[in-house]
Protein backbone atom coordinates (compact mmCIF):
# COMPACT_ATOMS: atom_id res chain seq x y z
CA UNK A 1 0.00 0.00 0.00
CA UNK A 2 1.42 3.36 -1.02
CA UNK A 3 1.59 6.61 0.89
CA UNK A 4 -1.44 8.16 -0.79
CA UNK A 5 -3.61 5.09 -0.46
CA UNK A 6 -2.72 4.81 3.22
CA UNK A 7 -3.92 8.37 3.78
CA UNK A 8 -7.17 7.62 1.96
CA UNK A 9 -7.75 4.55 4.15
CA UNK A 10 -6.98 6.61 7.27
CA UNK A 11 -9.50 9.25 6.19
CA UNK A 12 -12.23 6.70 5.52
CA UNK A 13 -11.59 4.79 8.74
CA UNK A 14 -11.61 7.93 10.91
CA UNK A 15 -14.75 9.20 9.17
CA UNK A 16 -16.55 5.94 9.93
CA UNK A 17 -15.45 5.96 13.57
CA UNK A 18 -16.44 9.59 14.13
CA UNK A 19 -19.75 9.06 12.33
CA UNK A 20 -20.64 6.08 14.49
CA UNK A 21 -19.95 8.07 17.68
CA UNK A 22 -22.23 11.01 16.85
CA UNK A 23 -25.17 9.57 18.76
CA UNK A 24 -23.06 9.74 21.94
CA UNK A 25 -21.70 13.20 21.13
CA UNK A 26 -24.85 15.28 21.56
CA UNK A 27 -24.05 16.71 24.97
CA UNK A 28 -23.46 20.16 26.45
CA UNK A 29 -19.67 20.56 26.16
CA UNK A 30 -19.73 19.88 22.42
CA UNK A 31 -21.70 23.14 22.01
CA UNK A 32 -18.80 25.27 23.28
CA UNK A 33 -18.30 27.20 20.03
CA UNK A 34 -21.95 27.01 19.03
CA UNK A 35 -23.02 28.93 22.15
CA UNK A 36 -21.88 32.19 20.58
CA UNK A 37 -23.37 31.49 17.14
CA UNK A 38 -26.83 33.01 17.84
CA UNK A 39 -25.21 36.28 18.83
CA UNK A 40 -22.85 36.38 15.85
CA UNK A 41 -25.68 35.63 13.43
CA UNK A 42 -27.78 38.38 15.03
CA UNK A 43 -25.00 40.93 14.57
CA UNK A 44 -23.39 40.97 18.02
CA UNK A 45 -19.73 41.99 18.14
CA UNK A 46 -17.25 39.93 20.17
CA UNK A 47 -15.32 41.88 22.83
CA UNK A 48 -18.15 44.46 22.89
CA UNK A 49 -21.52 42.68 23.07
CA UNK A 50 -20.05 39.51 24.52
CA UNK A 51 -16.63 38.42 25.74
CA UNK A 52 -15.36 35.42 23.85
CA UNK A 53 -13.75 32.95 26.24
CA UNK A 54 -11.59 30.63 24.18
CA UNK A 55 -11.36 31.39 20.46
CA UNK A 56 -13.36 33.71 18.25
CA UNK A 57 -12.59 31.95 14.96
CA UNK A 58 -14.02 28.71 16.31
CA UNK A 59 -17.24 30.56 17.07
CA UNK A 60 -17.31 32.29 13.66
CA UNK A 61 -16.87 29.03 11.76
CA UNK A 62 -19.63 27.45 13.89
CA UNK A 63 -21.91 30.39 13.07
CA UNK A 64 -21.04 30.14 9.38
CA UNK A 65 -22.12 26.50 9.31
CA UNK A 66 -25.43 27.41 10.95
CA UNK A 67 -25.95 30.10 8.32
CA UNK A 68 -25.17 27.55 5.61
CA UNK A 69 -27.35 24.63 6.74
CA UNK A 70 -29.99 26.42 8.82
CA UNK A 71 -30.88 25.91 12.45
CA UNK A 72 -29.74 22.29 12.57
CA UNK A 73 -27.11 20.39 14.51
CA UNK A 74 -25.73 18.78 11.38
CA UNK A 75 -23.73 21.88 10.52
CA UNK A 76 -21.78 21.99 13.76
CA UNK A 77 -21.22 18.26 14.04
CA UNK A 78 -20.05 18.10 10.43
CA UNK A 79 -17.65 20.99 11.07
CA UNK A 80 -16.12 19.36 14.11
CA UNK A 81 -15.92 15.99 12.38
CA UNK A 82 -14.10 17.44 9.37
CA UNK A 83 -11.46 18.96 11.63
CA UNK A 84 -10.96 15.67 13.44
CA UNK A 85 -10.72 13.57 10.28
CA UNK A 86 -8.32 16.06 8.67
CA UNK A 87 -6.14 16.01 11.78
CA UNK A 88 -6.13 12.20 11.80
CA UNK A 89 -5.03 12.11 8.16
CA UNK A 90 -2.24 14.62 8.85
CA UNK A 91 -1.11 12.52 11.83
CA UNK A 92 -1.04 9.45 9.58
CA UNK A 93 1.12 11.41 7.13
CA UNK A 94 3.50 12.24 9.99
CA UNK A 95 3.76 8.55 10.86
CA UNK A 96 4.54 7.58 7.26
CA UNK A 97 7.07 10.39 6.88
CA UNK A 98 8.97 9.58 10.05
CA UNK A 99 8.83 5.76 9.94
CA UNK A 100 8.70 5.16 6.18
CA UNK A 101 6.72 2.03 7.05
CA UNK A 102 3.10 1.39 6.19
CA UNK A 103 2.98 -1.55 8.62
CA UNK A 104 4.25 0.52 11.54
CA UNK A 105 1.89 3.34 10.63
CA UNK A 106 -1.12 1.04 10.42
CA UNK A 107 -0.27 -0.51 13.79
CA UNK A 108 0.00 2.73 15.72
CA UNK A 109 -2.91 4.48 14.02
CA UNK A 110 -5.20 1.53 14.78
CA UNK A 111 -4.72 2.27 18.48
CA UNK A 112 -5.47 5.93 17.76
CA UNK A 113 -8.69 4.90 15.98
CA UNK A 114 -9.83 2.99 19.06
CA UNK A 115 -9.33 6.06 21.25
CA UNK A 116 -11.04 8.24 18.64
CA UNK A 117 -14.24 6.31 19.43
CA UNK A 118 -14.38 7.95 22.89
CA UNK A 119 -12.92 11.36 22.02
CA UNK A 120 -15.36 14.28 22.52
CA UNK A 121 -15.90 16.43 19.46
CA UNK A 122 -15.06 19.62 21.34
CA UNK A 123 -11.40 18.58 21.04
CA UNK A 124 -11.61 19.04 17.25
CA UNK A 125 -9.25 22.00 17.03
CA UNK A 126 -6.60 20.27 19.16
CA UNK A 127 -6.77 17.14 17.04
CA UNK A 128 -6.28 19.29 13.94
CA UNK A 129 -3.81 22.02 14.85
CA UNK A 130 -1.34 19.93 16.88
CA UNK A 131 -0.38 17.58 14.02
CA UNK A 132 -0.69 20.43 11.50
CA UNK A 133 1.84 22.52 13.43
CA UNK A 134 4.33 19.64 13.45
CA UNK A 135 3.82 19.02 9.73
CA UNK A 136 4.26 22.67 8.79
CA UNK A 137 7.36 22.80 11.02
CA UNK A 138 8.78 19.77 9.25
CA UNK A 139 8.17 21.42 5.88
CA UNK A 140 10.19 24.38 7.07
CA UNK A 141 12.98 22.12 8.32
CA UNK A 142 13.14 20.36 4.94
CA UNK A 143 13.88 23.63 3.15
CA UNK A 144 13.87 26.89 5.13
CA UNK A 145 12.50 29.78 3.06
CA UNK A 146 10.46 32.94 3.58
CA UNK A 147 7.40 31.32 2.01
CA UNK A 148 7.54 28.38 4.37
CA UNK A 149 8.19 30.72 7.28
CA UNK A 150 5.09 32.68 6.26
CA UNK A 151 3.09 29.45 6.12
CA UNK A 152 4.13 28.69 9.70
CA UNK A 153 3.08 32.20 10.73
CA UNK A 154 -0.31 31.75 9.05
CA UNK A 155 -0.94 28.45 10.85
CA UNK A 156 0.18 29.93 14.16
CA UNK A 157 -2.20 32.88 13.78
CA UNK A 158 -5.18 30.71 12.82
CA UNK A 159 -4.47 28.33 15.69
CA UNK A 160 -4.40 31.27 18.13
CA UNK A 161 -7.73 32.55 16.86
CA UNK A 162 -9.28 29.13 17.32
CA UNK A 163 -7.96 28.77 20.87
CA UNK A 164 -6.05 31.58 22.49
CA UNK A 165 -3.86 29.24 24.56
CA UNK A 166 -2.60 27.62 21.35
CA UNK A 167 -0.59 30.79 20.82
CA UNK A 168 1.84 29.66 23.51
CA UNK A 169 2.38 26.26 21.87
CA UNK A 170 2.79 27.84 18.44
CA UNK A 171 5.28 30.39 19.73
CA UNK A 172 7.39 27.61 21.22
CA UNK A 173 7.15 25.43 18.13
CA UNK A 174 7.98 28.22 15.68
CA UNK A 175 11.03 29.43 17.61
CA UNK A 176 12.28 25.85 17.94
CA UNK A 177 11.77 25.14 14.22
CA UNK A 178 13.55 28.39 13.34
CA UNK A 179 16.56 27.43 15.46
CA UNK A 180 16.71 23.79 14.38
CA UNK A 181 16.60 24.82 10.71
CA UNK A 182 19.86 26.71 11.25
CA UNK A 183 21.47 23.58 12.66
CA UNK A 184 20.16 21.36 9.87
CA UNK A 185 21.08 23.69 6.97
CA UNK A 186 24.32 25.71 7.14
CA UNK A 187 23.13 27.90 4.26
CA UNK A 188 20.20 29.04 6.40
CA UNK A 189 22.60 30.63 8.88
CA UNK A 190 23.26 33.62 6.64
CA UNK A 191 22.03 37.00 7.81
CA UNK A 192 19.73 37.22 4.79
CA UNK A 193 18.02 33.93 5.60
CA UNK A 194 17.77 34.73 9.29
CA UNK A 195 16.11 38.07 8.66
CA UNK A 196 13.85 37.25 5.70
CA UNK A 197 12.42 34.09 7.25
CA UNK A 198 11.69 35.85 10.54
CA UNK A 199 10.11 38.82 8.75
CA UNK A 200 7.97 36.51 6.60
CA UNK A 201 6.71 34.69 9.68
CA UNK A 202 5.96 37.99 11.44
CA UNK A 203 4.28 39.46 8.35
CA UNK A 204 1.90 36.50 7.98
CA UNK A 205 1.15 36.69 11.68
CA UNK A 206 0.38 40.41 11.46
CA UNK A 207 -1.77 40.15 8.33
CA UNK A 208 -4.07 37.65 10.04
CA UNK A 209 -4.04 39.11 13.55
CA UNK A 210 -4.14 42.84 12.77
CA UNK A 211 -7.92 43.01 12.09
CA UNK A 212 -8.52 40.93 15.21
CA UNK A 213 -6.28 43.20 17.30
CA UNK A 214 -8.17 46.29 16.09
CA UNK A 215 -11.49 44.62 16.94
CA UNK A 216 -10.29 43.76 20.44
CA UNK A 217 -8.73 47.15 21.11
CA UNK A 218 -11.87 49.03 20.09
CA UNK A 219 -14.00 46.77 22.26
CA UNK A 220 -12.59 45.11 25.33
CA UNK A 221 -9.03 46.44 24.99
CA UNK A 222 -5.95 44.31 24.34
CA UNK A 223 -4.57 44.61 27.88
CA UNK A 224 -7.90 43.75 29.47
CA UNK A 225 -8.34 40.89 27.01
CA UNK A 226 -4.97 39.39 27.90
CA UNK A 227 -5.50 39.66 31.64
CA UNK A 228 -8.98 38.15 31.49
CA UNK A 229 -7.96 35.12 29.40
CA UNK A 230 -4.83 34.52 31.47
CA UNK A 231 -7.10 34.18 34.51
CA UNK A 232 -9.04 31.38 32.82
CA UNK A 233 -6.25 28.92 33.51
CA UNK A 234 -5.35 28.03 37.07
CA UNK A 235 -1.83 27.09 38.10
CA UNK A 236 -1.30 23.41 38.79
CA UNK A 237 1.37 21.41 40.60
CA UNK A 238 0.82 18.52 38.20
CA UNK A 239 3.84 17.49 36.14
CA UNK A 240 4.29 15.14 33.23
CA UNK A 241 6.83 13.22 35.29
CA UNK A 242 4.11 12.24 37.77
CA UNK A 243 2.36 10.36 34.95
CA UNK A 244 5.42 8.97 33.21
CA UNK A 245 6.98 7.48 36.33
CA UNK A 246 3.83 6.11 37.97
CA UNK A 247 3.33 2.39 38.56
CA UNK A 248 1.34 0.96 35.60
CA UNK A 249 0.25 -2.03 37.71
CA UNK A 250 -1.51 0.16 40.24
CA UNK A 251 -5.28 -0.34 40.10
CA UNK A 252 -4.84 -2.93 37.37
CA UNK A 253 -7.30 -5.30 39.03
CA UNK A 254 -10.54 -4.25 40.72
CA UNK A 255 -10.31 -4.06 44.51
CA UNK A 256 -12.12 -6.58 46.69
CA UNK A 257 -15.59 -5.28 47.51
CA UNK A 258 -16.46 -5.13 51.22
CA UNK A 259 -19.76 -6.49 52.46
CA UNK A 260 -22.06 -3.48 52.92
CA UNK A 261 -25.72 -3.39 53.89
CA UNK A 262 -27.88 -0.73 52.31
CA UNK A 263 -31.10 0.29 50.64
CA UNK A 264 -31.83 -0.22 46.95
CA UNK A 265 -34.74 0.78 44.73
CA UNK A 266 -35.88 0.01 41.23
CA UNK A 267 -38.93 -0.43 38.99
CA UNK A 268 -39.95 -4.00 38.19
CA UNK A 269 -40.66 -4.54 34.53
CA UNK A 270 -44.32 -5.08 33.72
CA UNK A 271 -43.77 -8.61 32.41
CA UNK A 272 -42.33 -9.90 35.72
CA UNK A 273 -44.99 -11.99 37.49
CA UNK A 274 -45.64 -11.62 41.22
CA UNK A 275 -44.43 -15.17 41.92
CA UNK A 276 -41.20 -14.55 40.04
CA UNK A 277 -40.71 -11.28 41.88
CA UNK A 278 -41.06 -13.00 45.27
CA UNK A 279 -38.62 -15.72 44.21
CA UNK A 280 -36.04 -13.12 43.25
CA UNK A 281 -36.56 -11.29 46.54
CA UNK A 282 -35.95 -14.55 48.42
CA UNK A 283 -32.94 -15.56 46.34
CA UNK A 284 -31.20 -12.20 46.72
CA UNK A 285 -32.14 -11.66 50.35
CA UNK A 286 -34.13 -8.47 49.71
CA UNK A 287 -36.49 -7.23 52.42
CA UNK A 288 -39.36 -5.09 51.15
CA UNK A 289 -39.48 -1.61 52.68
CA UNK A 290 -42.00 0.15 50.46
CA UNK A 291 -44.32 -1.01 47.70
CA UNK A 292 -45.37 1.59 45.10
CA UNK A 293 -48.97 2.57 44.47
CA UNK A 294 -48.56 2.35 40.68
CA UNK A 295 -47.25 -0.38 38.41
CA UNK A 296 -44.40 1.84 37.21
CA UNK A 297 -43.40 3.05 40.69
CA UNK A 298 -40.26 2.34 42.67
CA UNK A 299 -39.93 -0.65 45.00
CA UNK A 300 -37.68 -0.03 47.99
CA UNK A 301 -35.73 -2.90 49.58
CA UNK A 302 -33.19 -3.42 52.32
CA UNK A 303 -30.24 -5.45 51.00
CA UNK A 304 -27.83 -7.35 53.20
CA UNK A 305 -25.01 -6.57 50.78
CA UNK A 306 -25.24 -3.97 48.00
CA UNK A 307 -21.91 -5.33 46.69
CA UNK A 308 -23.35 -8.79 46.04
CA UNK A 309 -22.52 -9.72 42.43
CA UNK A 310 -25.77 -11.68 42.25
CA UNK A 311 -27.61 -8.34 42.13
CA UNK A 312 -26.43 -8.00 38.52
CA UNK A 313 -28.90 -10.77 37.63
CA UNK A 314 -31.69 -8.23 38.22
CA UNK A 315 -30.59 -6.08 35.28
CA UNK A 316 -32.89 -7.68 32.63
CA UNK A 317 -35.89 -7.58 35.01
CA UNK A 318 -35.83 -4.03 36.38
CA UNK A 319 -35.34 -0.38 35.39
CA UNK A 320 -33.79 2.67 37.08
CA UNK A 321 -31.75 0.88 39.72
CA UNK A 322 -30.62 3.05 42.63
CA UNK A 323 -28.37 2.26 45.59
CA UNK A 324 -26.36 -0.41 43.75
CA UNK A 325 -22.97 0.52 42.18
CA UNK A 326 -23.66 -1.39 38.97
CA UNK A 327 -20.48 -0.25 37.19
CA UNK A 328 -18.38 -1.37 40.17
CA UNK A 329 -20.12 -4.76 40.28
CA UNK A 330 -19.75 -5.23 36.53
CA UNK A 331 -16.05 -4.51 36.73
CA UNK A 332 -15.65 -6.91 39.66
CA UNK A 333 -17.41 -9.65 37.68
CA UNK A 334 -15.34 -9.09 34.54
CA UNK A 335 -12.07 -8.88 36.50
CA UNK A 336 -10.79 -6.35 34.00
CA UNK A 337 -9.15 -2.99 34.68
CA UNK A 338 -11.33 0.10 34.80
CA UNK A 339 -11.57 2.65 31.98
CA UNK A 340 -9.78 5.08 34.30
CA UNK A 341 -6.84 2.68 34.45
CA UNK A 342 -6.85 2.53 30.65
CA UNK A 343 -6.74 6.32 30.38
CA UNK A 344 -3.95 6.53 32.95
CA UNK A 345 -1.81 3.94 31.19
CA UNK A 346 -2.32 5.66 27.84
CA UNK A 347 -1.27 8.95 29.39
CA UNK A 348 1.86 7.29 30.74
CA UNK A 349 2.69 5.71 27.38
CA UNK A 350 2.07 9.01 25.59
CA UNK A 351 4.38 10.81 27.99
CA UNK A 352 7.17 8.33 27.33
CA UNK A 353 7.10 8.80 23.55
CA UNK A 354 8.66 12.33 23.50
CA UNK A 355 11.36 11.17 25.91
CA UNK A 356 12.15 8.15 23.74
CA UNK A 357 12.25 10.28 20.57
CA UNK A 358 14.61 12.82 22.12
CA UNK A 359 16.87 9.97 23.25
CA UNK A 360 16.78 8.40 19.77
CA UNK A 361 17.59 11.76 18.20
CA UNK A 362 20.57 12.30 20.50
CA UNK A 363 21.93 8.85 19.73
CA UNK A 364 21.51 9.41 16.00
CA UNK A 365 23.24 12.81 16.21
CA UNK A 366 26.10 11.34 18.24
CA UNK A 367 26.64 8.55 15.71
CA UNK A 368 26.69 11.03 12.82
CA UNK A 369 29.17 13.31 14.55
CA UNK A 370 31.39 10.37 15.45
CA UNK A 371 31.94 9.58 11.77
CA UNK A 372 31.98 13.28 10.74
CA UNK A 373 28.76 12.89 8.76
CA UNK A 374 25.99 15.51 8.65
CA UNK A 375 23.05 14.91 10.95
CA UNK A 376 20.04 13.83 8.90
CA UNK A 377 17.12 16.24 8.87
CA UNK A 378 14.88 13.48 10.32
CA UNK A 379 16.80 13.83 13.58
CA UNK A 380 15.82 17.49 13.84
CA UNK A 381 12.26 16.57 12.94
CA UNK A 382 12.16 14.15 15.85
CA UNK A 383 13.44 16.83 18.22
CA UNK A 384 10.89 19.38 17.01
CA UNK A 385 7.95 16.97 17.21
CA UNK A 386 8.97 15.49 20.57
CA UNK A 387 9.59 18.87 22.23
CA UNK A 388 6.36 20.37 20.86
CA UNK A 389 4.36 17.34 21.98
CA UNK A 390 6.02 17.34 25.40
CA UNK A 391 5.07 20.98 26.03
CA UNK A 392 1.45 20.23 25.11
CA UNK A 393 1.35 17.19 27.35
CA UNK A 394 2.78 19.11 30.28
CA UNK A 395 0.01 21.66 29.87
CA UNK A 396 -2.96 19.39 29.17
CA UNK A 397 -2.35 16.12 31.00
CA UNK A 398 -3.85 17.31 34.31
CA UNK A 399 -6.74 14.95 33.58
CA UNK A 400 -6.09 11.44 32.27
CA UNK A 401 -8.94 11.73 29.75
CA UNK A 402 -7.12 14.60 28.01
CA UNK A 403 -4.69 12.09 26.58
CA UNK A 404 -7.26 11.70 23.79
CA UNK A 405 -6.28 15.07 22.31
CA UNK A 406 -2.72 13.90 21.54
CA UNK A 407 -3.18 10.18 20.90
CA UNK A 408 -3.20 10.46 17.06
CA UNK A 409 -0.10 12.68 17.07
CA UNK A 410 1.67 10.62 19.72
CA UNK A 411 0.86 7.38 17.91
CA UNK A 412 2.18 8.86 14.67
CA UNK A 413 5.51 9.76 16.25
CA UNK A 414 5.73 6.37 17.95
CA UNK A 415 5.74 4.75 14.49
CA UNK A 416 9.39 5.85 14.21
CA UNK A 417 10.27 3.70 17.22
CA UNK A 418 8.32 0.74 15.86
CA UNK A 419 10.32 0.92 12.61
CA UNK A 420 13.71 1.54 14.24
CA UNK A 421 16.82 -0.29 13.00
CA UNK A 422 17.54 -1.62 16.50
CA UNK A 423 15.77 -4.88 17.34
CA UNK A 424 15.73 -3.94 21.01
CA UNK A 425 13.99 -0.64 20.30
CA UNK A 426 11.44 -2.35 18.07
CA UNK A 427 10.66 -4.99 20.71
CA UNK A 428 10.24 -2.36 23.43
CA UNK A 429 8.10 -0.20 21.14
CA UNK A 430 5.95 -3.18 20.15
CA UNK A 431 5.44 -4.07 23.82
CA UNK A 432 4.39 -0.52 24.57
CA UNK A 433 2.05 -0.54 21.59
CA UNK A 434 0.43 -3.78 22.75
CA UNK A 435 -0.07 -2.37 26.26
CA UNK A 436 -1.48 0.84 24.81
CA UNK A 437 -3.82 -1.10 22.55
CA UNK A 438 -5.12 -3.07 25.52
CA UNK A 439 -5.57 0.13 27.55
CA UNK A 440 -7.39 1.79 24.63
CA UNK A 441 -9.74 -1.18 24.35
CA UNK A 442 -10.44 -1.13 28.09
CA UNK A 443 -11.32 2.55 27.78
CA UNK A 444 -13.33 2.44 24.57
CA UNK A 445 -14.55 -1.14 24.32
CA UNK A 446 -18.12 -0.23 25.25
CA UNK A 447 -18.42 2.54 22.66
CA UNK A 448 -21.12 2.29 20.00
CA UNK A 449 -18.48 1.78 17.30
CA UNK A 450 -17.84 -1.72 18.62
CA UNK A 451 -21.51 -2.77 18.70
CA UNK A 452 -22.42 -3.57 15.08
CA UNK A 453 -25.89 -4.82 16.03
CA UNK A 454 -26.78 -1.22 16.99
CA UNK A 455 -25.50 0.46 13.82
CA UNK A 456 -28.86 0.71 12.05
CA UNK A 457 -30.73 2.22 15.01
CA UNK A 458 -27.70 4.38 15.78
CA UNK A 459 -27.55 5.90 12.29
CA UNK A 460 -31.32 6.37 12.08
CA UNK A 461 -31.63 8.15 15.42
CA UNK A 462 -28.60 10.38 14.97
CA UNK A 463 -29.72 11.40 11.47
CA UNK A 464 -33.07 12.51 12.87
CA UNK A 465 -31.42 14.46 15.69
CA UNK A 466 -28.92 16.21 13.42
CA UNK A 467 -31.44 17.22 10.76
CA UNK A 468 -34.26 18.35 13.07
CA UNK A 469 -35.10 22.07 12.93
CA UNK A 470 -35.54 23.38 15.51
CA UNK A 471 -33.22 20.94 17.30
CA UNK A 472 -34.80 19.13 20.23
CA UNK A 473 -33.35 18.76 23.73
CA UNK A 474 -34.89 17.04 26.74
CA UNK A 475 -35.45 20.24 28.71
CA UNK A 476 -38.86 21.89 28.34
CA UNK A 477 -37.38 25.24 29.42
CA UNK A 478 -35.41 25.53 26.18
CA UNK A 479 -38.53 25.20 24.03
CA UNK A 480 -40.28 27.62 26.40
CA UNK A 481 -37.61 30.30 25.94
CA UNK A 482 -37.58 29.86 22.16
CA UNK A 483 -41.38 30.01 21.92
CA UNK A 484 -42.13 32.62 24.58
CA UNK A 485 -39.45 35.26 24.03
CA UNK A 486 -38.63 37.40 21.01
CA UNK A 487 -35.78 36.58 18.61
CA UNK A 488 -34.17 39.92 19.55
CA UNK A 489 -34.11 39.01 23.27
CA UNK A 490 -31.09 37.80 25.20
CA UNK A 491 -30.94 34.91 27.67
CA UNK A 492 -29.03 34.97 30.94
CA UNK A 493 -27.51 31.50 31.42
CA UNK A 494 -25.53 29.96 34.28
CA UNK A 495 -24.38 26.46 35.13
CA UNK A 496 -21.07 24.55 34.93
CA UNK A 497 -21.36 23.61 31.22
CA UNK A 498 -24.27 25.68 29.86
CA UNK A 499 -23.03 25.95 26.27
CA UNK A 500 -26.02 24.15 24.74
CA UNK A 501 -28.59 26.52 26.25
CA UNK A 502 -28.05 29.53 23.92
CA UNK A 503 -28.13 27.28 20.88
CA UNK A 504 -31.24 25.25 21.73
CA UNK A 505 -33.12 28.41 22.72
CA UNK A 506 -31.68 30.34 19.72
CA UNK A 507 -31.08 33.35 21.95
CA UNK A 508 -28.03 35.55 22.42
CA UNK A 509 -25.91 35.43 25.58
CA UNK A 510 -26.86 38.07 28.15
CA UNK A 511 -24.29 39.76 30.36
CA UNK A 512 -21.37 38.99 28.07
CA UNK A 513 -20.40 35.41 28.92
CA UNK A 514 -21.40 32.06 30.40
CA UNK A 515 -18.62 31.43 32.93
CA UNK A 516 -20.45 32.75 36.01
CA UNK A 517 -19.84 29.71 38.29
CA UNK A 518 -16.07 30.13 37.84
CA UNK A 519 -15.90 33.81 38.74
CA UNK A 520 -14.46 34.84 35.37
CA UNK A 521 -14.30 38.64 34.91
CA UNK A 522 -15.56 39.10 38.47
CA UNK A 523 -13.30 42.02 39.43
CA UNK A 524 -15.25 45.26 40.00
CA UNK A 525 -14.46 46.86 36.62
CA UNK A 526 -15.37 43.85 34.53
CA UNK A 527 -18.40 43.08 36.67
CA UNK A 528 -19.55 46.63 35.95
CA UNK A 529 -19.18 45.96 32.20
CA UNK A 530 -21.36 42.85 32.45
CA UNK A 531 -23.93 44.66 34.57
CA UNK A 532 -24.08 47.50 32.03
CA UNK A 533 -24.76 44.95 29.29
CA UNK A 534 -27.56 43.39 31.36
CA UNK A 535 -29.16 46.75 32.00
CA UNK A 536 -29.35 47.70 28.33
CA UNK A 537 -30.17 44.26 26.92
CA UNK A 538 -33.66 42.79 26.73
CA UNK A 539 -33.41 39.77 29.06
CA UNK A 540 -36.85 38.40 29.96
CA UNK A 541 -35.60 35.04 31.25
CA UNK A 542 -32.65 33.71 33.27
CA UNK A 543 -31.96 29.98 33.56
CA UNK A 544 -29.39 27.66 35.07
CA UNK A 545 -28.53 24.22 33.77
CA UNK A 546 -27.72 23.00 37.29
CA UNK A 547 -27.77 24.91 40.61
CA UNK A 548 -29.92 28.01 41.27
CA UNK A 549 -29.06 31.09 39.21
CA UNK A 550 -28.33 33.26 42.23
CA UNK A 551 -25.99 30.64 43.68
CA UNK A 552 -23.75 30.87 40.62
CA UNK A 553 -23.40 34.65 41.07
CA UNK A 554 -21.66 34.75 44.46
CA UNK A 555 -18.54 36.24 42.89
CA UNK A 556 -20.63 39.04 41.32
CA UNK A 557 -22.42 40.81 44.19
CA UNK A 558 -23.82 43.67 42.10
CA UNK A 559 -25.14 41.39 39.37
CA UNK A 560 -26.53 39.01 41.99
CA UNK A 561 -28.38 41.88 43.63
CA UNK A 562 -29.67 43.09 40.24
CA UNK A 563 -31.09 39.63 39.48
CA UNK A 564 -32.54 39.30 42.98
CA UNK A 565 -34.33 42.67 42.70
CA UNK A 566 -35.74 42.33 39.20
CA UNK A 567 -36.30 38.60 38.62
CA UNK A 568 -38.52 36.05 40.28
CA UNK A 569 -38.53 32.25 40.18
CA UNK A 570 -41.44 30.57 38.40
CA UNK A 571 -40.31 26.96 38.84
CA UNK A 572 -41.72 26.26 42.27
CA UNK A 573 -38.83 27.75 44.24
CA UNK A 574 -36.05 25.77 42.57
CA UNK A 575 -34.43 28.98 41.35
CA UNK A 576 -33.23 27.59 38.02
CA UNK A 577 -35.79 29.51 35.94
CA UNK A 578 -36.35 33.20 36.63
CA UNK A 579 -38.37 35.77 34.72
CA UNK A 580 -38.16 39.56 34.69
CA UNK A 581 -40.77 40.77 37.21
CA UNK A 582 -40.85 44.19 35.55
CA UNK A 583 -42.44 42.77 32.41
CA UNK A 584 -46.13 42.18 31.82
CA UNK A 585 -46.72 38.67 30.42
CA UNK A 586 -48.42 38.44 27.04
CA UNK A 587 -49.72 34.95 27.65
CA UNK A 588 -48.95 31.53 29.12
CA UNK A 589 -46.86 28.79 27.56
CA UNK A 590 -49.19 25.86 26.96
CA UNK A 591 -46.64 23.08 27.61
CA UNK A 592 -45.11 24.46 30.83
CA UNK A 593 -47.50 27.07 32.21
CA UNK A 594 -44.71 29.66 32.37
CA UNK A 595 -45.43 33.29 31.40
CA UNK A 596 -44.77 34.36 27.82
CA UNK A 597 -43.14 37.64 26.79
CA UNK A 598 -43.59 37.73 23.00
Amino acid sequence: MGHGLTLVVAGIASTVVVGLTLREQIFDSNFLALAEAPGLLAGDHPYRDFFDLYGVLDAYTAAAMQWLVGYRLVGEFARQSVFIVAGFVIATHLALTLSRSVAATASVMTVALIVLAVTPLYHHSKLFFFPLAIWIGWRYLDRPSPWRGAAFGLVAALAFLFRYDYGLYMAFGSVLAYGLARLAHPAARSARSLVTDALAFAAALCVVLAPWAVLVQTGEGLVAFTRARANLYDDSNWTLASAVFSNPLRNLLPPALPRQAGEISFVWRGDVAAAARREWERRLGLRLLERPDTTDGYWRYAAANVHDLALLELAPLVNDVGGVPLDVLQRARRRLPSPEWGRTLLRQAAGLVPIALIAAALVAAWRARRVSAPVHVDVYKMVLAAAFLGVIQQSLFREASYVAVVVPTTAALAARLLAASSVVVRVVAASGLAASGFAAWIWAGEAAVFKPSQYRDNVRSVAGALMASPPWFDDARFAYVRECTRPTDHLFVTGPTPYHAPYYTQRRIAGGHLAWPYGWRSDPDREAQSLALLERQSVPVAISTASPVLGDLKAYPRIQEYIRQHYTAVDGGKGVLLVDSRRRPTGVHAATGYPCFR
